[in-house]
């Protein structure tokens, strides 16, 4: 059995308890080079991951960063996978098919999760002008951001960058 800690609040990666599950579902040790493909299709109830980790995979499952897993020294999350499941019925969101994610990956890799709240480092962004105002080259913009289960704030800077290479962004989910 492989135990994973989680250090995010239950309200993020919600439990597997969708009711739904995957009627088909396929996993396989990926031994291509291709590059990473995922293919999520609610209304279809398919779901095809191609060449990624089994640590990226239930990163996206749960919806977390790299950091907010523990215990993440067995070899297994490093092995690259296929995945390819699907359902007769649509699914109601992404985020239940994260749900049905979950389920598989406790099912097909007796994948146990415990979530439990750290102190860590952080870094926190803060506006430099007192008035509030973003800087000459930034302007704000929302976006949805519901496979977090957050609001999202995107600032781009707008305009190309002096060698010509595309503006740099930054998402901020809270």
């Amino acid at each position: 059995m492989m135990l994973l800690a989680i250090a995010v609040p239950p309200t993020i990666g919600q439990s597997p308890s969708s009711g739904q599950a995957f009627e088909v579902a396929s996993v396989k040790l990926n031994k291509s080079n291709e590059r990473t493909r995922i293919s999520a299709v609610p209304a279809a109830g398919r779901l095809v991951i191609s060449g990624m980790t089994v640590k990226e995979v239930i990163q996206g499952a749960y919806g977390i960063q790299s950091f907010e897993l523990m215990n993440v020294d067995s070899p297994v999350l490093n092995e690259r996978i296929d995945i390819e499941a699907k359902t007769e019925h649509p699914v109601a969101s992404v985020v239940q098919m994260q749900q049905m994610l979950q389920s598989l990956l406790a099912d097909r890799f007796k994948l146990a999760v415990h979530r439990e709240m750290r102190e860590m480092d952080a870094l926190v962004l803060v506006v430099a002008n007192k008035d509030g105002r973003l800087g000459s080259k930034m302007k704000k913009s929302d976006s949805a951001c519901e496979a977090l289960g957050t609001a999202v704030t995107r600032f781009v800077t707008t305009g190309p960058t002096p060698s010509g290479d595309r503006p740099a962004s930054l998402w901020v989910c809270a």
